[in-house]
Order: C-alpha cells, then sequence, then structure tokens
C-alpha cells in the first residue's frame, strides 16, 4: 500500500524519512525532483485494514503538511 506524503515548507526531509520508517514503511522515496516537498512511501499490503489509522498517524508527524493513499499506484 503506498501512501503520497507532502512536506511543510523548509521541513528536514531526511527526519520525516526517518519517522516515517520507525512507522513501518518498507519503502520511502522521492516523488520527482521539481516535486522536492513530496515523497511516495510503501507500507507492506497486510496494513490495508489499517489505512485509515495509518494515514492519520502519517498526517500528525511533524513536518508533513498531508498524507493521502497513491489512488493510481504510480511507479515511481
Amino acid at each position: 500500500m503506498r501512501f503520497v506524503v507532502g512536506l511543510e515548507e523548509g521541513t528536514d526531509r531526511e527526519l520525516v524519512a526517518e519517522n516515517l520508517q520507525d512507522a513501518g514503511a518498507r519503502t520511502v522515496t522521492s516523488l520527482a525532483p521539481t516535486m522536492p516537498d513530496v515523497m511516495m512511501v510503501e507500507f507492506e499490503d497486510d496494513a490495508e485494514p489499517e489505512q485509515g489509522r495509518l494515514m492519520a498517524r502519517l498526517a500528525a508527524m511533524p513536518g508533513v503538511r498531508y498524507a493521502e493513499p497513491d489512488v493510481l499506484q504510480t511507479g515511481f
């Protein structure tokens, strides 16, 4: 299951990536060089039943502006 995570301006990307991995993220990657404040975060598929709670946890992290499911499941 993938999420798109937007960061607040001036946020330390490395710190947010560490927090996301601590929350169980399998991978944390940049979406594109032209979008430095957006990350693609992937969790194990068995986290699906917890999607709503997980999304709320991600959105509440310091420096995170929003977190939403990657409904298109893009391959970045």
